[in-house]
């Protein structure tokens, strides 16, 4: 073997050796760059909503507050004509149809007419519906002011529109009448006078006779 062999191979041998690592740290800075792509592109876990209005902004859970309502329930009763009477325990701002409903709706004989059922409801009111042709003794409505003075003795010749409206089955309309003809016709000389009002008759000033009294004026 002469001397230009022996150095071809060990050219040859160094190539080899100089060749390996080059291709050994190609390999890991490659490998590494891969890795914080991959890294870089991983959802880092936080939860998110997309929202439905025009702005279309992405709200995070984590910026979402977290609230509890509080439903305030206020008692009612309700009684008469009605299929599941008693007292019901409904949210505020509750109307009285609404009440109705839940009470299982009214009867068939039931008289409907002067209720108006878009009424807000509050609470300690008492709701008594009456079956058509039933005489009343007491307020359909009555709320708890109401029966506080439910017993209050109502003088005719002093009492106001108000005071006569605390009556059973005495309206506005009613109240007004009565205002009306004592100013026309002077002071009332008995209870029984009463009926001398248009819209007042027997069965009426029978509810009404023990919350009446007459004063001189």
């Amino acid at each position: 073997m002469n001397r230009r062999d022996l150095g071809n191979r060990s050219a040859t041998r160094r190539g080899r050796t100089v060749g390996t690592p080059v291709f050994l740290i190609s390999s890991i800075i490659i490998l590494s760059a891969v890795v914080l792509v991959i890294t870089a592109r991983r959802p880092s876990g936080q939860g998110f909503i997309l929202t439905t209005g025009n702005s279309g902004e992405i709200a995070t859970t984590d910026s979402i507050p977290h609230t509890t309502t509080t439903l305030k329930l206020i008692p009612v009763h309700i009684d008469g004509a009605i299929d599941k009477p008693g007292v019901y325990f409904v949210p505020e701002e509750t109307l009285l149809f609404e009440l109705v409903r839940t009470a299982g709706g009214f009867t068939r004989d039931a008289e409907q007419s002067g209720f108006n059922l878009a009424m807000l409801l509050t609470a300690h009111m008492k709701i008594y519906v009456p079956s058509k042709g039933e005489a009343l003794n007491q307020n359909p409505v009555q709320r708890q002011e109401d029966t506080r003075t439910a017993d209050k003795i109502i003088d005719l010749n002093r009492a106001t529109r108000e005071d006569l409206e605390s009556l059973p089955g005495v309206g506005p309309a009613t109240a007004e009448a009565i205002v009306s003809f004592r100013d026309a016709n002077g002071p009332f000389k008995s209870v029984e006078d009463l009926m001398r009002i248009p819209g007042i008759k027997e069965g009426k000033f029978a509810r009404l006779k023990d919350r009446l009294v007459i004063t001189s004026p």
